[in-house]
């Protein structure tokens, strides 16, 4: 085959995969690892529309370009990463929402499960619609759970893999600090404060603390068009929403449809500008509410960077974001 007929991988070109497989000291079998275990977990991810019908896509795309963004968020201090630190951000980035996948049998069982009873002290409003509804689950109560409990459910899927897919590295286990990685995306920064989970000299190779910071940041920078396709917004026809379920969802899809994401300027602040065409002032506010969160997680995130290791505790992050985003509108 030649090679402009061949298939690109998934990460081609991206800056933190091209210096994992080039420059880190990776070796082959430490590559081939973490490619495994990418050509296994990213056909996964589509199933996640069997609990998330009409959700903004978290498959292939989503990890594209959280793993593109990692690579902005360290600029040329990708540099400074070690063969271990690319694996994890990467493998994290791929692992990080593999807990959205429910197949049937899942979902039938989740009133049976014991975080579902979490789920419901934590939420009295889901609690008081069980109840409601003759302690019988609904279609929004699952989507709800599934939510709430995706990042908890990334060791179902950790546990499974065993012989030339274990997660080891200088033979020894790397899984548990990958799962404290991933499920750390979904709980607030203060959370990252553990330093029995978030080592930060994890086999004297890698900091688990940094690692957390980086994928959170990612993942909520991913905020744009890529992820909801115009196309596949008509087709769920999501504009008319039936429940308070896909109420939600149109305006998620509203506001990354007329987003065009972050770029990154790492020479002057501040280090993020925001593009965006809002047709509407309602899609306007759901916008700046969302950069509100933003920003917010960049500065609680910034703090925490001085309880990681002296190689990444000066390390810049994002201080603030550009959001006079009608100055863009041309570009449109």
């Amino acid at each position: 085959m030649n090679q402009s007929n061949q298939v690109l991988h998934p990460f081609e070109n991206l800056s933190l995969w091209e210096y994992f497989v080039n420059r880190s000291g990776a070796t082959e079998e430490e590559i081939a690892l973490v490619k495994k275990h990418i050509l296994y977990a990213l056909p996964l991810l589509n199933e996640y529309t069997r609990a998330f019908p009409i959700y903004t896509l978290h498959n292939v795309r989503h990890q594209q370009n959280v793993v593109r963004l990692m690579g902005e968020l360290l600029g040329g201090a990708v540099n400074k990463l070690t063969s271990l630190e690319c694996a994890i951000l990467i493998l994290s980035a791929v692992y990080h929402d593999i807990g959205m996948v429910f197949n049937q049998k899942d979902i039938e069982r989740i009133s049976l499960e014991d975080e579902f009873t979490t789920f419901l002290k934590a939420n009295i409003k889901a609690e008081l619609i069980y109840e409601e509804n003759g302690r019988r689950i609904t279609a929004d109560l699952v989507e709800w759970y599934c939510r709430w409990a995706h990042a908890k459910r990334v060791w179902i899927f950790l546990n499974l893999h065993k012989g030339e897919m274990e997660f080891r590295w200088d033979n020894v286990s790397f899984k548990d600090a990958l799962g404290y990685v991933c499920e750390s995306h979904n709980e607030s920064v203060e959370y990252l404060k553990d330093d029995i989970k978030f080592d930060t000299n994890f086999l004297t190779k890698c900091d688990l603390r940094f690692c957390s910071v980086i994928l959170r940041l990612a993942d909520i920078l991913d905020f744009d068009n890529s992820r909801s396709p115009k196309s596949v917004y008509e087709y769920l026809e999501i504009d008319s929403p039936k429940n308070h379920s896909e109420s939600i969802s149109k305006d998620e899809w509203n506001k990354h449809l007329n987003s065009a994401g972050f770029s990154f300027n790492r020479d002057a602040f501040p280090l993020v500008y925001f593009k965006a065409s809002p047709p509407h002032p309602y899609i306007e506010v759901g916008i700046r509410k969302f950069i509100a969160i933003i920003e917010a997680e960049l500065y609680s995130s910034s703090k925490i960077l001085k309880y990681c290791s002296s190689k990444w505790r000066d390390h810049l992050l994002p201080s603030d974001i550009n959001t006079d985003y009608r100055y863009y509108l041309a570009e449109f």
